[in-house]
């Protein structure tokens, strides 16, 4: 249970993926530990890296919400 730069590769890489103005998208990573990818996210959004969200959803799963590109 920690960061895991693996993750961290597959969250910016998601998080780089263009998308129309205002739309955000949702991702989760169920073949990882989940509290790695929690770590791995947090650890990520609290450094400016990641502007997303995260929470616990269906079967446990850490649910990353990427937040959508301004206008």
């Amino acid at each position: 249970m920690a960061y895991r730069e693996n993750i961290e590769e597959l969250l910016l890489e998601e998080a780089r993926k263009e998308l129309p103005p205002l739309v955000s998208h949702t991702k989760n990573y169920p073949s990882f530990d989940q509290q790695d990818v929690m770590d791995t996210a947090t650890t990520l959004i609290e450094n400016n890296s990641l502007r997303a969200s995260y929470h616990f959803h269906y079967k446990d799963l850490c649910t990353i919400t990427f937040k959508p590109t301004p206008i």
